[in-house]
């Protein structure tokens, strides 16, 4: 297994802005969720045990992020000579990584395994150079956790006015506690419902917008994450937009589309009159006739009350 050039500490210096975690390896990579057809490609970069995807090895903001202190478990398979694919475990979903070299790969794996479960793999092919590096990894990235309680990845903004435990009177229609996966077998199963849903984010400080194009005759599918702030919400554009809350979040998106994105909104059916059917097997109780007559006395009883009148 040859060694691959270590990672530059600094790629860039908006990225160590927006996160203080230290970088410990990097290159290109291409991703799907389970249930996702095509790869998409990503520069991605292990920073801390987060795993940062970027559009391109220039791109100073990121696209998503994956937390490894969640991964279940990490494995990789070989496609063919050349390609090998990882697995990545969570929880709610599993992630695919798919790595054109086979060398790259198993590094990949042994970088994650690192990081995530905090030892160092000892099934892997690693160079005595490799695993130096690996070493020193783990001793940081152990020290980096004992000294953060929680570890932080990027600044702790102030506490959220908004989670998804007190905003059920804020909610739009279109939120499901959904994954990604669901959210688009939701939206390819049931297009007339709507295309456009807003479920939970890849951690609590976030939601995300999942849609699909009306005009693409396929399936054509996007996220856009919303960050959740002290005052209200950012939708993470090129340009951020910044909405007071989520039903203006969901308006946003339908006033930018002219009106082509439309919630996702279940149909209910509901009767309009109480009509319930008798069964004909069932037994009531019957009631006693109410007597109408008046009591009858026999002439003994007659006498009887005549003495005794009789008598006062």
């Amino acid at each position: 297994m040859s060694a691959q050039a270590p990672a530059p500490r600094v790629r860039s210096k908006k990225r160590t802005q927006i996160t203080a975690l230290p970088l410990y390896f990097s290159g290109f990579t291409m991703k799907r969720r389970k249930g996702e057809t095509d790869y998409q490609q990503y520069y991605a970069e292990l920073r801390g045990n987060v795993i940062f995807l970027y559009e391109n090895e220039k791109k100073s903001e990121y696209s998503e992020k994956l937390e490894l202190q969640h991964l279940d478990s990490v494995s990789l398979v070989r496609m063919d000579v050349n390609t090998e694919e990882m697995t990545l475990a969570f929880p709610q979903e599993e992630v695919q990584l798919k790595f054109e070299n086979c060398d790259n790969g198993e590094e990949w794996k042994a970088f994650i395994y690192t990081v995530a479960k905090l030892e160092i793999p000892t099934r892997l092919q690693l160079l005595p150079g490799q695993l130096l590096r690996l070493k020193e990894t783990l001793e940081q990235e152990q020290a980096r956790q004992t000294t953060s309680a929680p570890p932080a990845e990027e600044p702790s903004p102030p506490a959220p006015l908004h989670c998804y435990e007190d905003a059920m009177t804020g909610l739009p229609p279109c939120f499901f506690t959904v994954s990604r996966s669901q959210a688009v077998a939701m939206l390819k199963e049931s297009p007339s419902h709507g295309n456009m849903i807003l479920r939970p984010g890849s951690n609590s400080l976030s939601y995300a917008v999942t849609v699909r194009d009306p005009q693409f005759s396929g399936l054509s599918i996007k996220h856009y994450k919303v960050n959740i702030v002290h005052n209200g919400f950012i939708i993470e554009l090129d340009n951020p937009v910044y909405k007071k809350t989520l039903n203006e979040v969901i308006d946003y998106f339908i006033k930018q589309t002219d009106g082509r994105l439309k919630p996702y909104i279940e149909s209910h059916d509901y009767e309009v009159a109480i009509n319930l059917l008798d069964d004909p097997h069932k037994t009531r109780p019957t009631m006693p006739p109410r007597s109408t007559s008046q009591p009858q006395f026999t002439p003994k009883d007659t006498l009887m009350t005549r003495q005794r009148s009789q008598s006062c």
